[in-house]
This record gives structure tokens, sequence and C-alpha cells, in this order.
């Protein structure tokens, strides 16, 4: 899509481009002769589908920029025992709800605030780093806050699959 690498991105400079790559790989409106070619466009146009996909989501963005960076994202990543702890209280009051639309609304703004401040740390390391390439340190803060924003994807699933139940 020819983006800088960046933390940050402009959504609708983003659908822009992805419209535009999208009609010029789409194989319907392209409609090749051969079928190599036709082929050729199917995988072109997924790429554009999933590059698309990864950049407009925020965590998936955060993901792609550690691993083209080589940062080993390990599922058993430690945490800060402060913000475990938070969380667990977080999701324990996500199981007391039992369909208390009030505490689902407490929750959720919960989850927002806390998700804004990662958002927030994440746009101040971004600006520090701006397109030059990121220090290790940088680096090992960047995938902390990943793992923070998966911790909060996953209570926030939780909390809707337990409320519309």
């Amino acid at each position: 899509m020819d983006i800088p690498i960046s933390l940050s991105i402009d959504k609708s400079d983003l659908k822009r481009r992805f419209y535009t790559l999208s009609r010029q790989y789409h194989p319907d409106i392209n409609s090749a002769q051969d079928p190599e070619a036709y082929v050729e466009l199917l995988e072109k146009s997924g790429q554009v589908n999933d590059a698309y996909k990864t950049l407009l989501d925020d965590n998936m963005r955060l993901k792609h920029y550690l691993l083209i960076h080589n940062v080993v994202l390990d599922a058993n990543e430690t945490l800060s025992p402060s913000f475990l702890m938070e969380m667990m209280e977080l999701n324990e009051t996500v199981m007391e709800l039992n369909q208390d639309a009030a505490g689902r609304t407490e929750v959720l703004s919960n989850l927002k605030t806390r998700e804004a401040l990662i958002q927030k740390k994440i746009m101040k390391i971004d600006e520090v780093i701006g397109y030059d390439k990121p220090g290790e340190q940088h680096l090992l803060d960047l995938k902390g806050l990943y793992f923070q924003q998966k911790y909060m994807l996953r209570i926030r699933k939780n909390l809707n699959s337990f409320v519309d139940e």
C-alpha cells in the first residue's frame, strides 16, 4: 500500500488507498484473459484486503509493527504484577455481572479508559520514534503494551459473550 511504517495511521487515507488498490487488483473488474493472470489478481486482491484489515485494527497494526522489527511475541510474556492484578479484578467483575446492565456499562467504561491509556502510550512512543528505526527499549515497551491490549481484548470478548448468553 506504500504506507510509511508507523504505529499511527490516517484511516481516511488508508481507506482511499485501499479502494484504489482494490479496483486495481480486483479480478472481476480487471478480467484477465489467461488463468495465471486471474490467479495473480486474486492473490494481489487478497493481499490488499489482508493489509487493510491489519492496518485498520490498532492491535493487529501493533503486532505487525513488532513482527517486521523481528520482535518475538512469546505467549508466555510476563506482564507487571500490578497490571495482572487489575485485570484479575476486572475479570472477576465481569464474571459477577449476571445480566447487570449498569455493571456492564461500568466495566465497558473502565475498559475504554484503560484501552485509551494504552493507545496514548503507544502514540507517545510513535512520536518519539517517528519513521526512524525504533530502539530496543521502545520495542520492549511496545511489546508489553501489545500484550496489555490483547488482555483487554480478551476481557472485552468475555464480557460480550457472557452478557450475550
